[in-house]
């Protein structure tokens, strides 16, 4: 069967009602500088925790931004567990999957605390083996989830499911190829070149998957 390595801003849940507050009242709890716009906050999602924390404070200390990100991870864990930002037929794509006997698993450029708080909020970790984030594996980069990935999994079969540049450039760097997600839009369409398939909604995987088989299989038409 397939080894799926989902994404999860943006491909499987959106947390924007829970963060962009979060970002707001974080900025303004450890330093006294402007907090950016919604645009600026959307566009950081999916991007490793250091990168986020330079957009969004460019003139704040690494100490004030190590702080901002503590608190938004506290703020967003506890409340996670309250809201469903699943994208719509999330649970129902990963069940579907699961069943035909499909290996999924998760490479986020999150922090453990994030993950654990999604996977468990949502209740969705059941579906997922060893799911990992940048903050598991101490890494930097996206691609870094994905070499400890493949001391487990092997690659062949392996497929990427994200919406940001990030994962297009991780499943290019292990010669996997990646699904991109079109319908957030926390990234620009062009970020998504280089995916082997756009698809515009969850439910598409089911086609790209189909019962009784063990690769992708993609339209005749896609690229």
């Amino acid at each position: 069967m397939a080894t799926i390595i989902f994404d999860l801003d943006g491909t499987l849940i959106d947390s924007s009602k829970l963060v962009l507050p979060a970002y707001r009242e974080a900025i303004q709890h450890v330093a006294s500088v402007p907090v950016p716009s919604e645009e600026t906050m959307k566009q950081t999602f999916g991007m490793p925790d250091r990168q986020i924390w330079v957009t969004l404070m460019p003139d704040a200390t690494p100490e004030q931004r190590m702080a901002a990100l503590t608190y938004t991870e506290h703020l967003v864990a506890k409340n996670i567990f309250q809201e469903d930002i699943l994208l719509p037929h999330a649970r129902e794509v990963l069940s579907e999957l699961h069943r035909r006997g499909h290996v999924l698993t998760v490479a986020s450029n999150c922090g453990t605390q994030y993950l654990d708080a999604v996977l468990d909020g949502q209740r969705i970790r059941k579906f997922f083996t060893a799911p990992l984030c940048l903050g598991s594996v101490n890494g930097r980069k996206k691609a870094d989830i994905l070499e400890r990935h493949f001391q487990r999994f092997a690659k062949e079969n392996a497929v990427m499911v994200g919406d940001r540049q990030s994962d297009v450039e991780a499943a290019a760097a292990h010669g996997i190829p990646c699904i991109g997600c079109d319908f957030v839009g926390f990234g620009k369409a062009e970020e998504l070149q280089g995916a082997v398939h756009i698809i515009r909604s969850l439910p598409e995987l089911l086609e790209l998957f189909p019962e009784g088989t063990s690769t992708l299989l993609l339209p005749r038409d896609s690229g």
